[in-house]
C-alpha cells in the first residue's frame, strides 16, 4: 500500500485493509502534494523519499485549498481511521 500513497485518487483509498499508519500516510499525502512541510519528523522523512514531494516553507495548512475530490478522499480516510 505504501507505494500507492502518492497515487491517491478516488479509487485506491477505499480499501479497508489499510493499517492505521497507512491511513495516516494516505491522509497526509494530500497535504504533501500541496508542498506542506509537516511538524512530524516521521512524515517529513516519509515524503522526502519521493521525487514528487516539493516541500514549500511558504505553504501553511490554512492556505491549502482542497479540490472536491481531495475533500471526499480526506473525509473517507478520516472515517476509516475511526
Amino acid at each position: 500500500h505504501m507505494e500507492e500513497a502518492f497515487f491517491i485518487d478516488e479509487h485506491n483509498y477505499r480499501d479497508d485493509s489499510y493499517t492505521r499508519e497507512e491511513l495516516r500516510i494516505l491522509r497526509n499525502t494530500i497535504y504533501a502534494q500541496h508542498g506542506y512541510i509537516f511538524k512530524s519528523a516521521d512524515l517529513n522523512s516519509h515524503f522526502k523519499q519521493y521525487a514528487w514531494y516539493m516541500p514549500n516553507p511558504k505553504v501553511k495548512m490554512a492556505d491549502i485549498v482542497l479540490s472536491k475530490t481531495e475533500e471526499i478522499i480526506l473525509n473517507t480516510i478520516i472515517q476509516l481511521e475511526k
